[in-house]
Formats: C-alpha cells, structure tokens, sequence
C-alpha cells in the first residue's frame, strides 16, 4: 500500500494518477473557507471538501462538484458529510469509498485546528485568509490546536511501503 498526505488540488491530481494502486490519500481537514467551510461550521464536522476532491478524480465524476440548488452547497460535500455524520469522521469517508481501490482519509478528525500563520504584518489564524497576504512572506505556520493523527491514519500509515 502507497499513503499519500497532503490536501487541496495537488494531492487530487497524484491520487488519481495512482488510482489503480492500492493508495491511501492522507487529506487534512482544517479548510474554513468555501462550502467545505460552512458545512464544517454548520455541522461540527472536519472539512471534507479535500476529500471530495479526491474522491471526483478517483471516480471520473463531475456530479460530485456540481452545487445543489436547495442548499447551495457541493452535492459530493453534502454526500461526505452525510456519511461522516452517520459513522463518524473517517468511518464514513471509507464507508462512501467502500468500492474504489484508492481511499481518502483524514489526517485528524479533531473539527478545532486552524491553520495559523506568521508574517510580517502579523499573526492570522484560517486558511481562507491566506488569499488575502498577498506580497507577504509567511514566516511561519502552524496548526491550533495542535491535532491528533487519528487511528485509522496511523494504522494506514504503518501499512504502507
């Protein structure tokens, strides 16, 4: 087994070149903004749009990125979330993956870390504020609180080459 980590569109991009393999897409899920965001704000959950992402290039499917018209939210963001507040965090990412060969899961499925971030011009704490710097030189970054790998990505993490 292969374990990739990372977020955002590059680790979609390896993970759906590796798709035949047996992979593990290690996302983390500490995005606040977009929808992903709002439904993590909404609902108390990790953010799951790293996932979704993941999940659209390992099945080929745009359906997942289309927006619903009733809630205005992602229909694969809806999807993970439904699931991860059936079975929990990283329970349901597996559960909705359950076919695929490549899984994606969460680095933590603590719904408190932010990614904060040091530079010149001051301390900031969200990803969504990262647009926003532009010019700035990032000094330094860190989460916080400081998360916890959850234990399904440590036994993936132990299995893999």
């Amino acid at each position: 087994m292969i374990a990739v980590v990372g977020g955002g569109h590059g680790l979609s991009h390896i993970i759906s070149a590796l798709r035949t393999l047996d992979v593990v897409s290690i996302v983390h899920p500490f995005d606040e903004g977009g929808d992903s965001g709002k439904l993590r704000k909404e609902l108390g959950i990790p953010s799951v749009g790293d996932a979704r992402r993941c999940l659209s290039k390992l099945t080929d499917s745009m359906f997942l990125e289309e927006i619903d018209y009733i809630t205005k939210h992602r229909i694969g963001n809806l999807l993970l979330a439904n699931y991860v507040l059936k079975y929990g965090p990283n329970r349901g990412l597996l559960a909705a993956t359950k076919d695929l060969k490549a899984k994606p899961v969460l680095f933590s499925t603590d719904t408190a870390s932010r990614i904060c971030f040091k530079t010149d011009g001051g301390t900031y704490c969200g990803e969504h504020l990262l647009d926003k710097l532009e010019g700035e030189t990032i000094r330094e970054i860190w989460l916080d609180p400081k998360p916890r790998i959850s234990e399904i990505t440590k036994s993936y993490l132990v299995k893999a080459e």
